[in-house]
């Protein structure tokens, strides 16, 4: 996996460019008396909360779906996924196209928020979706990635949180998960993965979720030039539940 440079975020210089080169069941768990109606798992996120997302380089100018970078709903859940390719005769570069979210939530020991410092542990889930798309033989496949990773109110990355995953059925980068996305008949298959859950004692403050998604190019390197049969795969990710363990 690509390193991560643990960084302080700051929402300004975040938009000027890409920063970074089945329901949860609560566990039993002793509750604090005081605090027994906030200490508990709040649902996810929606992506159409625009005050909570940040949204960079989303935008379809070079892609061949106007809406490639969106929000889908798959059995009962929201994913924020890249469906598209890069068309290299409107970008005229072989470089995939990195889109940024990154969503807001705050640990604070008094109010509503998304968990409460005092009442102990919480687990960090998000789950992922696959699909194949739309190429006609494996040589005219394209795979895109996702990264994930939450980012603490000290601006470092939170331990084990920084995941990377693929469609790419033979990528051999360490640490990357490769994500199934077979089937062509339609309605072409999706599948959905959990991410690797991690358990985290959260601190008062701002708490950054941040997933970067790619859409490849249609440019064929062997070739040397653009080549329209080439179709990426999708790949999405849904915004994180803080599952509520207890102290």
């Amino acid at each position: 996996m690509s390193h991560i440079p643990a960084r302080t975020f700051n929402r300004r210089t975040f938009a000027k460019g890409v920063g970074w080169a089945a329901p949860a069941v609560v566990a039993s768990a002793a509750v604090p008396a005081y605090a027994s109606s906030v200490c508990e798992t709040k649902p996810p996120l929606k992506f159409d909360e625009k005050n909570r997302w940040v949204f960079q380089n989303t935008g379809s100018a070079n892609l061949y779906s106007r809406d490639g970078f969106r929000a889908i709903t798959y059995q009962q859940q929201e994913f924020f996924t890249s469906l598209s390719t890069v068309d290299y005769d409107k970008s005229r570069t072989d470089k995939p196209q990195i889109a940024v979210v990154r969503g807001s939530y705050e640990a604070s020991n008094t109010g509503d928020t998304a968990f409460n410092p005092r009442c102990g542990k919480y687990r960090f889930k998000v789950d992922l979706i696959s699909m194949r798309g739309a190429a006609p033989t494996e040589n005219t496949r394209l795979y895109p990635t996702l990264e994930i990773r939450l980012i603490g109110p000290d601006g470092l990355t939170v331990p084990g949180t920084e995941q990377k995953f693929t469609t790419d059925p033979k990528s051999t980068e360490a640490g990357v998960k490769i994500l199934p996305a077979t089937g062509t008949t339609q309605p072409r298959p999706r599948y959905v993965t959990a991410a690797t859950p991690v358990t985290f004692t959260p601190k008062a403050g701002m708490y950054y979720f941040e997933a970067k998604l790619t859409a490849p190019v249609n440019y064929n390197h062997g070739a040397g030039v653009r080549d329209r049969n080439m179709q990426a795969d999708g790949i999405g990710v849904t915004a994180p539940t803080f599952e509520f363990i207890g102290q």
